[in-house]
């Protein structure tokens, strides 16, 4: 089993701003996405954002089988986006109670884009533009804004519905 930390709402590298992926192909990418990914699944995430395990880089992974934070969760992929950026958002919205690796038992009403176009690089380099919907979309904005040094609260319009829920840790 590898040691890993997760990084927590108040911890400085969570307000940075993430710096981009330069480097391609190399074993030290490697590495850090096999990290990313055995955090996610260890704590049944459905994403984790580089920044969350303590590298200020451009970088994360998301997917979902058997989750059990998300139950009714459509499966989706194990994922890897380096230097995303999102295009452009849907105007349809929906509101949903999300919950955060670094924000241990908490959920909170956030609403987001239904459908996202966006641009990304591959474990190689290449630059593709795909269009994510519904819960991957709503996963894939919640992981650029940790990329972004936005944690969820600051997307919330009511505070009141930012609630302890000890079933999601």
């Amino acid at each position: 089993m590898q040691t890993y930390q997760i990084h927590t709402a108040g911890d400085s590298i969570l307000k940075e701003i993430a710096t981009p992926v330069t480097t391609f192909s190399t074993k030290e990418l490697d590495d850090i996405i096999k990290l990313l990914f055995y955090v996610m699944h260890d704590t049944h995430g459905a994403g984790l954002a580089a920044p969350q395990i303590g590298l200020p880089i451009r970088i994360f992974v998301y997917g979902i089988k058997d989750n059990l934070r998300y139950p009714t969760a459509i499966p989706i992929p194990n994922t890897v986006l380096i230097n995303p950026e999102i295009l452009t958002f849907s105007n349809e919205v929906t509101d949903f109670h999300e919950g955060c690796l670094s924000i241990p038992n908490m959920r909170g009403l956030v609403s987001r884009a239904n459908s996202i176009e966006y641009k990304f690089q591959t474990v190689t380099g290449e630059t593709k533009i795909k269009i994510a919907e519904d819960f991957e979309a709503r996963v894939i904005q919640h992981e650029i804004d940790h990329l972004n040094g936005i944690l969820f609260p600051s997307r919330m319009s009511d505070m009141s519905t930012f609630v302890y829920n000890k079933s999601v840790s």
